[in-house]
């Protein structure tokens, strides 16, 4: 139920801050570029499933339930091939999890 949920939970994120259905704009990719820089500064040990949602969000910029390279920042960014663990150059939000391990 959790794995089921936290995917939704993301999808829902990202729709509320574009505003729904309508087309991702120049201006909210930078501005989600912002936001995820500022949620992958606060990311620890202690961080919450759904503070690794929220930050996947944020990094999802075109919707499509992947974090690719490119739109990686931070943490992510640096760690981008150790956290793809199945190699398909995205990160879905369970390989995203992975990096609260990487900071324990």
């Amino acid at each position: 139920m959790k794995k089921a949920f936290l995917p939704l939970l993301a999808v829902a994120a990202l729709m509320a801050s574009c505003g729904g259905s309508k087309a991702i704009k120049t201006e909210d990719i930078t501005k989600h570029a912002g936001t995820a820089a500022a949620l992958v500064e606060q990311i620890s040990p202690n961080s919450t499933a759904a503070d690794i949602a929220k930050l996947f969000a944020a990094m999802d910029t075109n919707g499509d339930k992947s974090v690719a390279k490119d739109e990686a920042v931070g943490k992510v960014a640096e760690n981008f091939d150790a956290l793809d663990t199945d190699k398909s150059a995205g990160l879905d939000l369970a390989e995203l999890g992975g990096l609260l391990g990487m900071l324990k």
